[in-house]
């Protein structure tokens, strides 16, 4: 796998949100989503063409659920973001690990305040095909800008993709569902 990525803010422009918030949230509560064009990752066996026959693993976000904590005071929102992953295996091969990497950010007016990168470890056990994760982010926080609400902002979760691999995302129609 390739180390460049494809900025967060392109993503944005060609993403619309799958997965709202839930949970007890106060209304005034920023939006908890995740990214279409980053919802799911294929990852190719080593040397072989991008090619659903070549895939070792996949990845693909599930739900992104979150909890907010608003303080008017210090003009913050508090986030706590909760994220299911599901991995597949075409084969029930030996146990295996590997890592993901993923990103959580906050945007405003459609362009990226700050992001986060993270990982997660997905694991099959021997003869295993399916596996899922839960992955908790705690306290994401937002400063809110003077002239803004923390509605105005949006937390956005997807999988930290290359170029090569979103390429591979959209000319096979591979987005979370």
């Amino acid at each position: 796998m390739r180390s460049s990525v494809l900025p967060v803010a392109l993503l944005l422009v060609s993403a619309f949100a799958l997965s709202s918030c839930g949970g007890d949230r106060p209304e005034n509560c920023p939006d908890t989503s995740m990214l279409a064009s980053a919802s799911i990752v294929s990852i190719m066996r080593d040397g072989t063409a991008p090619d659903p026959a070549n895939e070792l693993y996949t990845v693909q976000l599930g739900k992104v659920t979150s909890t907010c904590r608003l303080s008017e005071e210090d003009r913050t929102s508090e986030e706590d973001v909760e994220i299911k992953f599901r991995a597949t295996r075409s084969s029930s091969g030996e146990a295996a690990t590997y890592t993901v990497p993923f990103f959580v950010a906050v945007a405003q007016a459609g362009k990226v305040v700050s992001k986060k990168p993270y990982m997660v470890q997905v694991s099959f056990q021997a003869g295993e095909t399916v596996t899922k994760v839960d992955q908790d982010i705690d306290s994401v926080v937002i400063n809110v800008d003077r002239d803004k609400h923390a509605i105005d902002y949006q937390v956005l979760v997807g999988l930290q993709l290359t170029k090569e691999q979103l390429e591979y995302n959209q000319a096979h129609g591979r987005y979370a569902q």
